[in-house]
């Protein structure tokens, strides 16, 4: 009987593996064009999670009896191929429930009112499956309601002094500027994920006020009807970081 508890705990562990290879190209295989986009999450991905959880589940189990069947050995490959299942599959659960808990939209503005323009970004997005236009009051709405946060940024800092900061934060934070049109306020930029190189769009418009400026910010995704809170997190991590160092450079 212990014979088989330690092929069991073998075969979970090669299972593990291949599940997780599985899980690991189901990003960069999308990215080469070995499959669609609803094929790398629907089938690649989630069968791979799948697997990750039974085999990962059933290895646990199995070195736990292993443990307390004398001589007590070979738990080592089924609670290693547990540690690992655990490991990879995070992620992919964490964006799932994530997923669960934001709205299914992907274009987030400070301003829904009047939301910045896309202009040198346009010829970039050809062939993007989501249009450069907002998608109008009911996203809107979607927003407000779950990202209530998400507003015009107002600083005491004057536009020129602003735009130079908008522009080294950015950086900072690995975007690609596309454009930057001082006159315009206007600065253009996107960001790429690395596990699926999805791109999303940004774009910066800031305007002079009586006490300093008004910063708008725009984050939208090229594909998928869901960003999974991607853009409201980034628009917010730009904020921070453009307030915190204004703050600093203001400081004596």
């Amino acid at each position: 009987m212990r014979q088989v508890f330690e092929r069991l705990g073998w075969l979970a562990f090669l299972v593990v593996l291949g599940s997780a290879v599985g899980a690991a190209i189901a990003g960069p295989g999308y990215q080469l064009g070995w499959w669609e986009l609803s094929t790398a999450l629907r089938v690649v991905l989630q069968y791979s999670v799948y697997g990750l959880l039974a085999a990962g589940g059933i290895g646990f189990v199995l070195a736990l009896i292993l443990i307390a069947m004398p001589p007590r050995d070979g738990w080592v490959a089924p609670l290693l191929g547990a540690l690992i299942a655990a490991a990879v599959a995070y992620v992919p659960v964490t964006m799932a429930r994530t997923a669960a808990d934001v709205p299914r939209i992907h274009d987030i503005s400070t301003d829904l009112g009047n939301p910045p323009p896309f202009v040198d970004l346009l010829a970039l997005r050809e062939g993007a499956r989501n249009p450069p236009d907002h998608p109008g009051s009911e996203v809107a709405a979607q927003q407000q309601a779950s990202y209530p946060d998400i507003k015009p940024v107002l600083l005491a800092a004057s536009p020129d002094r602003t735009f130079a900061e908008a522009i080294l934060v950015a950086t900072s934070l690995g975007w690609d500027i596309v454009a930057q049109v001082p006159e315009e306020g206007r600065i253009e930029a996107t960001q790429t994920s690395f596990w699926f190189g999805f791109t999303d769009d940004i774009v910066i418009r800031i305007e002079e006020t009586e006490t300093g400026s008004r910063l708008d910010i725009r984050s939208k995704s090229r594909v998928g009807q869901s960003d999974i809170g991607a853009n409201a997190a980034r628009i917010r991590a730009f904020t921070a970081a453009l307030t915190a160092q204004l703050d600093a450079s203001a400081s004596p």
